[in-house]
């Protein structure tokens, strides 16, 4: 038996230094970019894959994120083989507003028969309803508006309302 311990790039009794080992190791836990041709890294958090496999590199996911948000493809599908991109992967790429209209445009999508969404005007608040109601006041800011005009609604605080009442009831009766 032989003893002698291996140095790192000696041969592994395959033909293969250790240090190829590692390399071909590195390559297949990185896939390229359908885009760049670049490596992505696996624990790249900017990456975007789909169900096949096919990958894009953070630099390019946010190019492919900021054309479907501009196109409105939701949800995303992968440019090669027509495959979903899960939405987990593609929301952690969106800002704020972004995010809010992707939330709009997936529940138009999934509505059921005689739903609508009806949205505030002023935050990104929706609901989905059945009814129609002409006026909406937002859950999220409080504010209202009309929903067949969106004309915003002028707030009116509950005191404001009741001492105005109660002038008008007192001048009624005065004669």
């Amino acid at each position: 038996l032989c003893t002698m311990s291996k140095r790192p790039g000696d041969a592994d009794g395959h033909g293969r230094s250790v240090r190829a080992r590692v390399e071909q190791k590195k390559t297949i836990e990185e896939k390229l970019c359908l885009s760049c041709n670049s490596a992505v890294p696996r624990d790249d958090p900017a990456k975007l894959s789909c169900q096949g496999g096919h990958t894009l590199c953070g630099e390019c996911s946010h190019v492919y994120v900021e054309s479907i948000m501009g196109s409105g493809a939701i949800p995303p599908l992968c440019s090669i083989c027509r495959g979903p991109i899960p939405m987990v992967q593609f929301e952690r790429l969106l800002n704020e507003g972004q995010l809010q209209t992707c939330l709009n445009y997936v529940a138009m999508q999934s509505l059921g028969e005689g739903e609508k969404v009806v949205s505030c005007v002023s935050c990104n608040y929706f609901e989905i309803r059945k009814d129609d109601p002409p006026l909406f006041w937002c859950e999220s800011c409080g504010e209202g508006h009309c929903c067949h005009c969106k004309a915003t609604l002028p707030q009116v605080d509950s005191e404001e309302e009741i001492d105005s009442s109660n002038e008008e009831d007192n001048t009624d009766g005065v004669g």
